[in-house]
């Protein structure tokens, strides 16, 4: 027997994979091999090591022994197309799972044989699921003790199924892992009662999944209860508007469900409950993007929302306690939406905020609203029907105009002031372009300055569609009323594709792994109208690796971002890009090219610079236009797309002279107000 030879001859107690016969070229079958070599690592009770391969494999595969890697080790499936991986990997004791690769491959962490007790605890760490997924648990026994922390996930296909799957498992942590493009990110699914308690999903990044990030999907007989989510970055992605989107956290049926210090943004609703008995939302940045709710609750009581950042980038409710739209999967085991306190939150909205409707006894307390237009009808709160014993005191309301609370459900209310502080939010005022047909400071090149400012940073936008270029006149036929454009973001030549940026408070992505080509640093413009510059570039400047740009800048509360070439000034210095390896000597102090530069003075307004010029020939080099920029007194600025994509629109036309040879170049991305 092949396993008693190996033990007889192996000295250091742990058996080499490639003793057995596995090729590990990615083209050979290795599932035969792999079968024996398993067999006699279970048998003898030792340990098997995977060096360096790729281990192709047609069927399914059962893991009973330590599995150790000791190189870069890939289980791959080969290549399925569009498909959601069928093949299963099964963790049937337990291990540390760890160092590994899996492509199209179903990862189980579930005995055998569906009635034998897993022996717990068992680990995942440090892994990268690439189109892959992970199921822990079983469908007929309740399990308890996984780990799941600091792998990647990442799917360029479908989107058509989901990166975690918990099934009937207790006392599971899920924490610092990467998610990037799944259906779901994190699902927990009970199919048996008691089956879904104490788990925590913490400090995860989970960017652009198709419906929900986080699905919490209990019924009335399998609660899903003792939930804790904490320190998330959630993103949706903003290229598939047409797609169903169901909820950044999903929470049907919840007992005992705490949300703390989230970051989410999202196309639907943020949060939404159904069912849920008791939850504490604490500390937790909720921005939408569509006309969709930072938080939405049907049939919820025991509810506490304290401390959190509701920010609107369009006109939408921010909080909706007791909606009556509600799920067929919950509508006849609803609980009566009672007992909600609303404490100490902040609400930035457009023209509205709270809804309450079938809700007794809500308390909202302590809370600023602000609002940049004239309220809606409905005001700040709205008390709509079927609300009794709502109390609202000591809150502060700012808006241009309007009244702060509307009471339509003849509830009875203890009301200690309702007025308004009226507030002016300015229009953005723009300049007339300061042009110089020859600039002695930037090589006698044409300059275009302007000068603008804002009301509200939300009165700055951006349009973004690789798939989908446009001149900057035809993307401002699509916009009413545009005064100001400018392009923006730079584009990976060979692909087409601009790198991950913030867009109106949201996340737009290309399909895939993120690549950031050359493009290592951003403009960074925030929630609060101040303007910054990133530098992220890395010793590693591999396309495949997935950097979560995109949700860390969420997390850092971006309205906009733009990628390119470098900063031009940082904090009042003209900054140097050459050390870190953004640009190179001569290609910051000698190279020629048309040049846009967006910064910011020290009162938040804006300076627009444009340069015309074609690459290696005319223009201005960036050391050129950081000095200028660093003369008008920008505190920071960033050296956006040039060359022949730079081109200022301004009252209804082209101003500038674009260099490229079809006159304006179709681009991928813009900036106007």
């Amino acid at each position: 027997m092949i396993g008693i030879d190996v033990k007889a001859e192996n000295n250091s107690g742990i058996l080499n994979v490639y003793d057995y016969g596995v090729v590990g070229d990615g083209v050979t079958d290795d599932t035969y091999a792999l079968k024996s070599a398993l067999t006699s690592s279970y048998e003898l009770g030792l340990p098997l090591m995977f060096p360096d391969g790729t281990f192709l494999i047609s069927s399914d595969l059962y893991i009973k022994r330590e599995l150790i890697s000791s190189g870069a080790v890939i289980f791959t499936a080969g290549e399925i197309g569009d498909k959601a991986p069928m093949i299963a990997i099964n963790i049937a004791r337990k291990m540390h799972v760890q160092n590994f690769t899996f492509e199209n491959i179903v990862l189980k962490v579930e005995p055998e044989e569906n009635n034998a007790n897993i022996y717990l605890p068992t680990k995942v760490e440090r892994n990268h699921f690439l189109n892959s997924r992970l199921t822990v648990g079983q469908a007929d026994v309740i399990t308890s003790g996984y780990e799941i922390c600091k792998n990647l996930f990442s799917s360029g296909k479908s989107r058509g199924f989901d990166a975690i799957t918990i099934v009937n498992a207790n006392h599971v942590v899920i924490i610092d892992n990467d998610i990037l493009e799944y259906n779901k990110g994190i699902v927990v699914n009970p199919s048996i009662s008691f089956s879904a308690n104490t788990i925590t999903i913490a400090k995860n990044r989970i960017s652009n999944s198709a419906t929900t990030a986080i699905y919490l999907n209990g019924s009335s007989m399998n609660r899903v209860s003792n939930i804790t989510i904490s320190d998330n970055t959630v993103n949706a992605s903003l290229r598939d508007t047409s797609s169903i989107k169901i909820a950044g956290v999903m929470a049907l049926y919840c007992v005992n469900l705490t949300i703390k210090n989230n970051t989410i943004s999202h196309q639907s609703d943020c949060i939404r409950f159904e069912a849920v008995l008791g939850a504490y939302v604490d500390n937790n940045h909720l921005i939408t993007t569509t006309d969709c709710v930072g938080l939405r609750s049907s049939g919820s009581l025991n509810i506490t929302v304290t401390r959190n950042y509701f920010n609107a980038t369009k006109e939408g409710y921010q909080l909706i306690i007791g909606d009556a739209s509600v799920n067929p999967q919950t509508i006849n085991n609803m609980y009566y939406s009672k007992n909600w306190s609303v404490i100490d939150n902040k609400f930035n909205c457009i023209n509205h905020s709270i809804k309450c409707i079938n809700t007794e006894f809500v308390n909202i307390e302590r809370n600023d609203f602000y609002a940049v237009e004239t309220l809606s009808s409905q005001g700040f709160i709205w008390f709509a029907s079927g609300v009794t014993s709502a109390n609202y005191y000591n809150n502060k309301f700012y808006a241009p105009d309007g009244k702060p609370v509307k009471n339509d459900s003849g509830a009875t209310t203890d009301i200690s002031e309702q007025n308004l502080i009226k507030i002016t939010v300015s229009k953005p005022q723009v300049r007339e372009p300061v042009v110089l047909d020859s600039d002695s400071s930037l090589n006698n090149a044409s300059s275009y300055v302007i000068r603008f400012s804002l009301g509200d940073v939300r009165q700055l936008k951006q349009l973004a569609d690789d798939d989908n270029k446009k001149t900057l006149s035809e993307w401002m036929a699509t916009v009413d009323n545009p005064v100001l454009a400018w392009n923006a973001s730079a584009w990976n030549l060979s692909t087409g594709n601009i790198a991950d940026i913030v867009v109106n408070g949201g996340l737009f992505d290309d399909y895939g792994l993120e690549d950031y080509w050359t493009m290592r640093s951003m403009i960074f413009i925030d929630l609060h109208n101040r303007l910054t510059c990133r530098n992220f570039a890395t010793s590693d400047w591999a396309k495949s690796v997935p950097l979560m740009i995109g949700s860390m800048s969420i997390a850092e509360g971006a309205w906009q971002t733009a990628t390119f070439r470098s900063p031009l000034v940082c904090d009042g210095n003209i900054y140097d890009p050459v050390p870190s390896g953004l640009i190179s000597e001569d290609g910051y102090s000698k190279e020629l090219s048309g040049r846009c530069c967006l910064g910011q003075v020290v009162d938040g307004g804006y300076i627009l610079l444009i340069v015309d010029g074609i690459s290696g020939a005319s223009g201005c080099t960036m050391k050129q236009a950081a000095k200028k920029m660093f003369d008008l007194g920008c505190i920071n600025a960033f050296n956006l797309d040039g060359g022949g994509s730079t081109t200022l629109w301004y009252n209804g036309e082209v101003i500038n002279k674009p260099s490229d040879e079809t006159g304006e170049r179709k681009i991928p991305s813009v900036m106007y107000i």
